[in-house]
């Protein structure tokens, strides 16, 4: 007769190592759709912050610079313009003029009668421009600017940016 070995077996048995592998194989599965998700919205987000910076350091040069002109030019002054011209202290007193381009939809720019130049990123979709104007002693041109952001053909945003610039010397 052949002697038994009684030691206790506290290893695990094929059927339960099978169905452990089966469990961490679905959470990793899961968990890496997870991940790649939250790569791709930073990976959007960081592409969105990028063009609104572009956006905002274009718009925010526009302003310093109408903010530094004279001789100040708009159809209308009471009401929405969608082209505005003056003579730019940072160009030598050359004319500058600004407008908005349906066709494009951007803002463009010409320098002493030159030809017209986007100065808004590729991905935004200007929608609307508005020059206003208030000609007091010193003239304040306000400018309202409303615009989708654009990617992969999809719009992720819409935005409206509002700014006035009261006219200062370059001494100021």
């Amino acid at each position: 007769m052949l002697k038994q070995n009684k030691k206790n077996n506290t290893g695990f048995t094929l059927i339960e190592a099978l169905i452990s592998i089966a469990i961490f194989s679905i959470v990793l599965t899961l968990s890496s759709y997870a991940t790649n998700s939250i790569f791709e919205i930073n990976r959007r987000n960081e592409s969105l912050n990028k063009t609104l910076d572009s956006f905002d350091q274009t718009f925010s040069l526009m302003m310093k610079e109408i903010r530094y002109g004279n001789s100040y030019t708009l159809g209308d002054w009471d009401n929405c313009n969608q082209s505005f011209s003056f003579n730019s202290a940072f160009r030598g007193g050359k004319q500058v003029v600004f407008m908005y381009n349906p066709a494009e939809k951007a803002i463009m720019r010409s320098i002493d009668g030159g030809s017209d130049e986007r100065i808004t990123p590729p991905n935004i979709n200007i929608g609307s421009v508005c020059f206003y104007g208030y000609d007091g002693s010193r003239p304040m041109i306000t400018v309202s600017v409303g615009a989708k952001v654009l990617g992969n053909n999809k719009q992720l945003n819409d935005f409206t940016i509002e700014s006035s610039a009261t006219q200062r010397s370059p001494e100021n």
